[in-house]
């Protein structure tokens, strides 16, 4: 007990839970502390995140309670993780689903049914989406929103329509007036193979079904010009959209009819999927400089709010991760702002992500935040100064560090509601990955023109991306060989690069190595064909999805050049036995997910490799130094094999103190200090 704390009245009372959630709704604290007055002001002054102090006792969610009942000396009850809940969705459960699920898949759900806020953090790759599914269904769900990636969306479109035989909604633009339901019959893609040859759908013209959308209104009623002489009449009265002709109303804008049919649709729908980027609203600055929020871009928050939900799936939940401090000053709210809005009344937020935190404990707290509706606190600040040993420092606040607690208490309280294993656990017949780091040597010609190139103005991360983008072109040539290399062997690979001109760039020279007189005749052989994905060009497919879908489907070896930003989450690359990683990413995540594109549960690979090419001397040397420490605490946060092998892969005793000389007079580093931490001596 702290020193002076009075030794409160031993009393524990457990509140009253609804019986589909016996842990809890979501902001709600069932525990109950009986402290009195002089204790409770005591723990308020600890500033515990997500402990609510009143007057004489102090409230609790299940997973803070350990902790505070070890602060107490008092022991703390036993949560019930095991209680029976109602399950109106099990006949459906038992018809559909059971019998295809896999034994970790089953687990998830009975983790998941219990839990009003919860987070699936399985590692990539292994069916998180269909255990969501599956549970919400089975919990009764009749009005689920998905939000995910846009990459994701025609993911979830197929799972959905497969497993239970429904179209979903999916919400379209940020002008927030337009849903589509997906063509069943190309599956969303806008193609169909015909004699493996891509052709636009019959059915949906290669753009999908489209279910409704808001048109402009029509103009004003002419019989009230000619009465009065006046186009100005007050209050003036429109017809609507050509399709609405006969409908009558006050808005000049847009379609009333076409509005309420919109709203009626997003619903009833038993699935409505929509992407984070679109949600909120746009915002442009006005003459005096201030930003304002476009009336013709509004998103789709307000619709949401509304959309009376009882299931909130957040896929790829770890975008939603950063913090912008500035907006907490002002409104007390994250970045995340517009979905913690639209999911506040939500009864039911399941957050999943294989990679919940890209190498910082702060990570975390906007999307436990968010599912958990404020019980992590209202604000990181007490979460960062609790876990993250957080501070000012010479750049404002900093909580980019690891405290003790992270390691003790976090994980403590996690256990209550992530659920995460990995992929050697579930499938245990699943390769592990191989890694290899090639060290390319620069000559001198390269040397100089990037030291003669760089550009002494640009600071930070600018720096950081100036360095990389320039470097990339020196390992073009030897990624382009080694991908051939394979392509003549029959396989299919892919490499990732930090910018969308490096991958078109590698993509021309393999596309030329292709047709040498060394490739030609195996090119030709192996029916060999080459996707880029780099920015807003795709080769072929027409969407990401659908480029990912025809290298998968295609019969011989498949070369596929992309940006690592690209390939986050929602695509397949199934048949792939190697990643070539052109340049680092500061973001290990970014890596980790797009790697995994290949793996599937029923892939049957039997080797894959992730190939790193690193030049010395140069910026390489300094996106190590930030990526190791950060692979350290995602090994904390979500331990796997995958990160334990990507460190011994990278680290090394090296003497950093002339490209350090060297950094210092560029600026600072992509942390934006100069003090990043070493690579790491542990390469266990």
């Amino acid at each position: 007990m702290a020193r002076g704390l009075h030794r409160p009245r031993q009393v524990i009372s457990i509140l009253p839970t609804p019986p589909e959630f016996p842990l809890g709704r979501r902001a709600e604290r069932p525990v109950q502390f009986d402290v009195g007055e002089e204790t409770a002001r005591e723990i308020y002054g600890w500033n515990l995140p997500g402990v609510l102090v009143r007057r004489d006792t102090v409230l609790t969610s299940w997973d803070a309670a350990p902790t505070l009942a070890a602060l107490l000396e008092v022991e703390c009850p036993t949560p019930p993780l095991s209680a029976p809940v109602p399950l109106p969705g099990l006949a459906e459960y038992t018809e559909r689903i059971k019998d295809r699920l896999r034994p970790h898949q089953r687990d998830g759900i009975r983790f998941l049914v219990r839990r009003a806020w919860a987070y699936c953090a399985d590692d990539m790759r292994t069916g998180k989406s269909l255990t969501a599914l599956a549970a919400a269904r089975l919990a009764g769900s009749k009005h689920a929103l998905i939000i995910t990636t846009a990459n994701a969306k025609p993911g979830w479109t197929r799972e959905i329509i497969r497993w239970y035989g429904v179209v979903p909604v999916v919400l379209e633009g940020r002008a927030g007036a337009s849903a589509r339901e997906v063509c069943v019959a190309c599956r969303g893609r806008g193609v169909v193979l015909r004699d493996d040859a891509p052709t636009p759908c019959g059915e949906c013209g290669g753009k999908g079904n489209a279910l409704v959308s808001v048109k402009p209104a029509g103009k004003q009623l002419e019989q009230e010009i000619f009465e009065t002489g006046d186009a100005t009449v007050w209050p003036p009265r429109y017809r609507g959209c050509r399709k609405h002709k006969d409908k009558i109303q006050d808005t000049a804008t847009e379609c009333a009819a076409c509005r309420a049919l919109l709203t009626q649709t997003v619903r009833e729908a038993p699935f409505v999927v929509v992407n984070y980027d679109i949600i909120n609203g746009q915002r442009e600055r006005d003459a005096e400089g201030g930003l304002v929020r476009r009336t013709d871009l509004p998103g789709w928050t307000s619709l949401l709010m509304s959309g009376h939900f009882d299931t909130v799936l957040l896929d790829e939940a770890h975008v939603l991760r950063s913090i912008d401090y500035k907006s907490i000053q002002k409104t007390r709210k994250a970045r995340g702002e517009r979905i913690y809005d639209a999911v506040i009344d939500v009864p039911r937020v399941w957050a999943l992500s294989g990679t919940p935190s890209c190498g910082f404990v702060r990570d975390l707290w906007p999307q436990y935040n968010i599912i958990s509706k404020g019980l992590f606190g209202q604000d990181p600040f007490s979460y960062g100064k609790r876990y993250c040993d957080a501070h000012s420092g010479d750049y404002g606040w900093d909580d980019s560090g690891h405290g003790y607690l992270a390691d003790v208490e976090l994980p403590q309280r996690q256990a209550v509601f992530v659920i995460r294993r990995t992929m050697a656990e579930v499938a245990p017949h699943m390769p592990a990955i191989t890694h290899q780091l090639v060290e390319l040597e620069m000559s001198d010609a390269d040397g100089r023109e990037l030291r003669d190139g760089r550009n002494w103005a640009l600071e930070g991360k600018k720096a950081v991306e100036s360095e990389v983008r320039r470097l990339s072109a020196v390992k073009h040539d030897a990624v382009a060989e080694a991908m051939c290399d394979e392509m003549a062997n029959g396989h299919k690979t892919f490499a990732l690069t930090y910018h969308v001109e490096d991958a078109r760039r590698l993509a021309k020279i393999i596309a030329k190595l292709m047709e040498s007189n060394q490739y030609r005749v195996l090119s030709r052989k192996h029916n060999a064909k080459l996707w880029v994905i780099a920015g807003g060009e795709r080769s072929s497919g027409g969407t990401t999805d659908g480029a990912c879908m025809e290298f998968v489907e295609h019969a011989g070896a498949a070369l596929m050049v992309a940006t690592t930003k690209s390939l986050q989450g929602g695509v397949s690359l199934k048949g792939a036995v190697s990643c070539h990683h052109v340049d680092f990413s500061d973001d290990p995540t970014e890596m980790a997910q797009a790697q995994r594109r290949p793996f599937e549960m029923d892939a049957g690979l039997t080797g894959y490799t992730c190939v790193y090419y690193v030049v010395r001397g140069t910026v390489d040397d300094r996106l190590e130094r930030i990526i190791l420490p950060k692979l350290e605490t995602m090994s904390v946060l979500a331990p796997t094999a995958e990160n334990s092998t990507i460190r011994s892969a990278l680290a090394r005793e090296t003497d950093f103190s002339a490209w350090d000389a060297a950094w210092d007079a560029i600026g600072q580093s992509a942390a934006g200090r100069d003090d990043v931490a070493g690579i790491a001596e542990d390469t266990e």
